[in-house]
């Protein structure tokens, strides 16, 4: 296990504040309150030095509550210092972690990234989107550790290093969305649990956020809260109506399930091909989108190409899961929506809050995604002020059921 780590602060810019006005959590009014009517009755029934007198300490002790109660400041990883760091101290911060494999019989092997510099300190899980991997998340795994948390990363089955179920490795396959709920439990279990005493956050993003709500909605003890990033509640399906597009996938799956074993690439499908930063539609960072394409050049075995029948079908199956199971939803959620995705369709997520809140059970924080403005589908790749500005409501989310410890 690595040695608890000194902070670097190479990277820490504490002269740009983060785009977000601070903010007394409601614990802090009623403390304001108390000391004011305390200040005002004394005031009313002591001499004119002892008044001034304990006024002052009381001003100096509410001065000190209402600090202690404001929302934490980060540290954070710059755009501006990447092409240095991220082969300096981000790439050593991420080789204390422990990359390891999860051998199982009869399944994929699962690969995953761990990083406890504290078993004390709060762990955050992370589920990563489709074509994802740990490798791509070394940036966050800095900044996740700056800021006083353990990080774990699953590599899904059929994504970053995980074992394939296709003998060609670019085919986006997956029989159930159970499947990566299983997987996930697994590793959770056995290889993360263990190491993590603190209290234990999910962080899913995209496919990453189909996958959380599924398994919050199947073991909802196991996680304090959940922060999701544009998750995959519903996708884009063009001018085509639902009802005529899921009839599409399900029959071209039932007709690839008749004749051949290899899943059949969806329409406009095909092998892994590097996009110009020009032509995504992910992000608008582009030395982040750089870094990406870079690590997946690097490492051919994470290389990913379109999506299948087969994983279209199991992936609305899944999403129609999630909303049929939102009763069964009990963990504190906050979801981050991306302004200008054309990654996911925004109105699932609009519609899974809504529906979330008309049940009574829990809410999504704020009732309602937290829209990312201008940010595209990769909001915990964008540029800084988005970035910044995601992960502090993250933090902040999670910090809050820490301090109510």
């Amino acid at each position: 296990m690595p040695s608890p780590w000194t902070p670097l602060n190479a990277t820490m810019d504490r002269s740009l504040p983060v785009p977000q006005m601070i903010k007394l959590p409601n614990q802090a009014f009623p403390l304001l309150s108390n000391y004011l009517m305390i200040m005002l009755s004394n005031f009313l029934s002591e001499s004119v030095m002892s008044r001034t007198i304990y006024s002052c300490l009381l001003i100096l002790g509410l001065a000190s509550g209402a600090v202690q109660a404001m929302q934490h400041t980060y540290s954070w990883s710059l755009e501006q210092q990447l092409t240095e760091n991220i082969d300096g101290v981000i790439r050593e911060r991420f080789s204390q972690g422990q990359q390891a494999v999860l051998h199982r019989n009869n399944a994929p092997d699962l690969h995953y990234y761990r990083l406890i510099n504290d078993p004390k300190n709060p762990c955050i899980v992370i589920s990563p989107g489709r074509g994802e991997g740990y490798l791509k998340y070394q940036e966050l795994v800095f900044d996740v550790t700056n800021n006083g948390f353990n990080v774990a990363i699953i590599d899904h089955r059929g994504q970053g290093l995980s074992d394939r179920e296709q003998s060609e490795r670019h085919r986006g396959y997956v029989q159930s969305f159970d499947h990566y709920v299983d997987d996930l439990h697994h590793v959770v279990r056995s290889e993360i649990a263990p190491f993590c005493q603190g209290p234990m956050f999910l962080l899913g993003h995209s496919m990453g956020g189909t996958i959380a709500s599924l398994y919050v909605q199947k073991y909802p003890e196991h996680f304090r809260a959940m922060a999701l990033s544009a998750p995959m509640f519903a996708l884009d399906k063009g001018n085509l109506p639902r009802w005529l597009a899921t009839s599409m996938v399900s029959m071209g799956s039932g007709i690839n399930h008749l004749f051949s074993d290899q899943a059949w690439y969806f329409f406009g499908h095909g092998p892994y091909k590097n996009k110009t930063f020009a032509d995504n539609d992910l992000m608008h960072s582009k030395i982040r989108y750089q870094i990406f394409r870079q690590t997946w050049e690097q490492h051919p075995k994470v290389q990913l190409g379109g999506v299948t029948f087969s994983w279209l079908n199991a992936a609305l199956d899944g999403m129609d899961k999630t909303f049929a199971q939102l009763s069964q939803h009990k963990t504190p959620t906050l979801m981050l929506q991306a302004e200008q995705d054309t990654v996911v369709d925004n109105q699932g997520q609009n519609e899974f809050c809504r529906q979330l809140q008309s049940l009574g059970n829990i809410t999504c924080e704020q009732e309602a995604p937290v829209v990312i403005t201008g940010a595209k589908h990769e909001i915990l790749f964008e540029s800084d002020p988005m970035r910044q500005y995601a992960l502090t409501q993250v933090f902040d989310f999670y910090n809050a059921f820490v301090s109510a410890q």
